[in-house]
């Protein structure tokens, strides 16, 4: 397999940042019961690019298991050191690459306030667990999450930046371990509770694949209504993680249209308009 020298990016790419354009919800579906309609459909991502990338660098090298479907921890650590020069942008997205996409479960986890003294690690206080659509998860290519809820950079504290995989089955070993190693800063693995770093694990000269996206302003994708033959349905704005919605107010035999609306912090945009017959 191919492989580089350490590329440690941790760059300001750029020195300002505007709102991210309101992008309108797609893939608008509704499964129509004759008392109730299922709405569901994708949210639009940050058209907002990073201001700044928190990354080790590396390209898949290995994937890496536990022999079993349970769940394990796998993160990089930035210490507060480092990053000085980003206090006060926020930490939006998420990028990990998988070796092998068939898990059963993943959600990426963030840290702040850990340490790494006298070879121990100490991972800090967990600030975000965001659940992950394994669905949509690709293999040997960096999958991006949005986090729901933007953390700011306090670089008076560590940073940590991971996710909980578990494997489909047995022979699955998801986690792409990349030919770049940093022990204890770029290969952490929690395993039963406690943290190591591969190297003390017995899986020596590799670091997990793990970026991170800074941005000075935070997108501006508030959350979402929902309308009927263009009456809103939600008495109040849906969360901006939120994805699906339940119509119980229809009757039997009847047509209905729906579009759903992003609302942004200075415009709103509507989606496409998609109509059913309820049975």
């Amino acid at each position: 397999m191919k492989k580089i020298l350490l590329l440690f990016s941790m760059c300001i790419l750029a020195l300002t940042s505007a709102f991210a354009q309101c992008d309108a919800p797609t893939n608008v579906q509704a499964n129509a019961r004759w008392d109730h309609v299922n709405l569901s459909w994708t949210a639009p991502q940050s058209q907002q690019s990073c201001d700044a990338v928190l990354s080790y660098g590396g390209e898949v090298e290995s994937g890496i298991g536990v022999s079993s479907t349970t769940p394990f921890t796998v993160a990089v650590r930035f210490p507060a050191s480092s990053l000085s020069q980003h206090d006060g942008l926020y930490l939006t997205k998420v990028s990990f690459t998988l070796s092998d996409a068939a898990v059963s479960s993943l959600a990426i986890k963030i840290w702040t306030g850990g340490s790494y003294v006298g070879g121990v690690l100490t991972s800090g206080t967990l600030v975000d667990s965001v659940p992950v659509n394994v669905n949509n998860l690709v293999a040997n290519t960096p999958n991006t999450v949005v986090l729901p809820n933007p953390i700011q950079i306090d670089a008076s504290q560590e940073l940590w930046i991971g996710y909980e995989v578990a494997a489909a089955t047995s022979s699955v070993y998801p986690a792409a371990a990349g030919d770049v190693e940093l022990v204890g800063v770029n290969n952490l693995v929690e395993l039963n509770g406690e943290w190591d770093d591969l190297a003390s694990a017995g899986v020596p000269g590799y670091g997990w694949l793990i970026d991170g996206c800074l941005q000075i302003t935070l997108p501006e994708l508030t959350g979402f209504n929902v309308f009927r033959d263009g009456v809103q349905l939600n008495e109040s704005l849906l969360s901006a993680i939120t994805t699906t919605y339940v119509d119980n107010t229809v009757s039997p035999l009847s047509s209905y249209c729906y579009e759903v609306q992003s609302v942004c912090s200075s415009t709103t945009m509507n989606s496409n308009q998609v109509c059913v017959n309820t049975p």
